[in-house]
């Protein structure tokens, strides 16, 4: 419902366009988000359960849990996982003007002395890379 009121509102100023653009990015970042995060955590799930998968599903003896706990590790393990690409997506989704910023980058003709890169670079494009850099720390983190 906020979508909604929000539109009519950027309709009635004249901006419907730019929301459109606002709300196809939010899609667009929070969809490749889900997809990195969710494929890259699969992988690596997948990879884990076919190198132990001469190994037994630890249960107590004469556990009520034992035929179940094989079952209930795998399914447990990905809706975590599920769960995990979830939260990237809120995140990606939240991106969505620092990825704009980074596709249209604008120079501001003035250099900055340590690394000598433009200071459009520090605005437009480090953001975005200091972005990637957490989300894949955090990805290697989960793996």
């Amino acid at each position: 419902m906020h979508w909604l009121t929000e539109y009519w509102w950027f309709d009635a100023a004249g901006y419907a366009r730019i929301f459109r653009l606002k709300l196809g990015f939010q899609v667009l970042c929070a969809v490749g988000s889900l997809l990195a995060y969710a494929g890259i955590l699969l992988l690596n799930y997948w990879l884990a359960l076919r190198l132990t998968r001469d190994r037994p599903f630890y249960a107590p003896k004469n556990s009520d849990w034992t035929p179940f706990m094989p079952g209930l590790t795998i399914y447990g393990g990905m809706a975590f996982i599920l769960l995990l690409a979830l939260g990237a997506a809120q995140r990606g989704a939240k991106a969505w003007e620092t990825v704009l910023k980074f596709l249209n980058p604008t120079d501001f003709g003035s250099i900055e002395p340590i690394y000598q890169q433009d200071n459009g670079y520090n605005v437009f494009r480090l953001p975005v890379y200091q972005g990637l850099q957490q989300q894949g720390l955090e990805l290697l983190i989960w793996c």
